[in-house]
C-alpha cells in the first residue's frame, strides 16, 4: 500500500499547485498509445495528458533500460488478440505506449515490486 500513498500524495501535491494558481504545464506531458493490425495494418492512435510516468524497476539494470522496456512494443495474441475493424475479426495486433512530449519537469513512479504467478505472492 505504501506506493498507491505516495502516489496519492503526488496527485493531492498536483491538486494543490493547480488550486494554488501555480498550474501543472511544467508537469504535463503527453502520452501515446498504439494499435496496429499484424494482418492489414489498420489500427489506432490515441494521446493523452499524463502527468507521471510508471517505470518497472525489477530486473531493470538502468533508468534507461526501464525507461526502453515501458515503451517496448507488444504482441497481443491469443486472448489478448485485438478486434480490427479493417479486418473485421480478432487479430494478432502491436501495442505501444510511449512518451510522446515529454514534459519539462519528468515524475517517474518507479515500481518496485513484480507478482510470482507461479507462487501468488509479490516479489521485490
Amino acid at each position: 500500500h505504501a506506493q498507491a500513498d505516495a502516489h496519492e500524495l503526488l496527485r493531492l501535491l498536483h491538486s494543490a499547485l493547480e488550486t494554488a494558481g501555480v498550474g501543472l504545464a511544467a508537469c504535463e506531458g503527453e502520452m501515446e498509445d498504439r494499435l496496429a493490425c499484424a494482418t492489414c495494418g489498420a489500427g489506432r492512435v490515441r494521446r493523452e495528458a499524463c502527468l507521471d510516468v510508471q517505470l518497472q524497476v525489477v530486473g531493470a539494470t538502468s533508468l534507461e533500460a526501464a525507461l526502453e522496456a515501458a515503451q517496448a512494443a507488444e504482441t497481443l495474441t491469443g486472448d489478448d488478440r485485438w478486434l480490427c475493424e479493417g479486418c473485421g475479426e480478432r487479430v494478432d495486433a502491436s501495442k505501444q505506449l510511449r512518451l510522446a512530449r515529454p514534459p519539462r519537469v519528468l515524475t517517474l513512479q518507479l515500481c518496485r515490486f513484480g507478482y510470482d504467478y507461479a507462487s501468488g505472492a509479490r516479489t521485490k
